[in-house]
């Protein structure tokens, strides 16, 4: 199918800095853990994702629903009826963003933990640590 939009992008870089020393003597936190607790909550803490009726991922499924022959039948009246529901939309949603991850991917903003280091040698703690995150924006929202 042909890409008819394009995600807006952004990467966020995060920096955790503290003092440094020896391992023998660490704290209860160094900058690699702090960092990667930030890390997994925000991997714990997607963009919510909703499919909106006038985005070109709506429309496509609206033209899928109406000519794709092998459509499951329970799906295709969702989709049809979510021009005019916004129950039947969020169900169609929790049936096409659940069957696709990659469907759900494309309509909504994502976040990904690209680059990590932190750390310079063994036995030393870490004075400072970093990540980036990717994000690729929705049109939507």
């Amino acid at each position: 199918m042909p890409g008819v939009t394009e995600k807006g992008s952004v990467n966020v870089c995060i920096e955790v800095n503290t003092p440094g020393g020896h391992s023998s003597l660490p704290p209860t936190h160094t900058s690699i853990g702090i960092l990667a607790e930030l890390l997994v909550k925000i991997e714990g803490n997607p963009f919510r994702v909703h499919l909106a009726r006038n985005s070109p991922p709506y429309r496509t499924v609206q033209c899928l629903a109406a000519h794709a022959p092998n459509m499951p039948d329970g799906l295709r009246r969702n989709i049809l009826a979510s021009a005019y529901s916004d129950k039947v939309l969020r169900a169609a949603e929790d049936v096409l963003f659940t069957n696709s991850p990659v469907f759900k991917s494309l309509v909504g903003t994502t976040q990904a933990i690209d680059i990590i280091q932190g750390g310079v040698k063994v036995n030393a703690l870490p004075e400072q640590a970093w990540a980036v995150i990717n994000h690729r924006i929705s049109m939507e929202r």
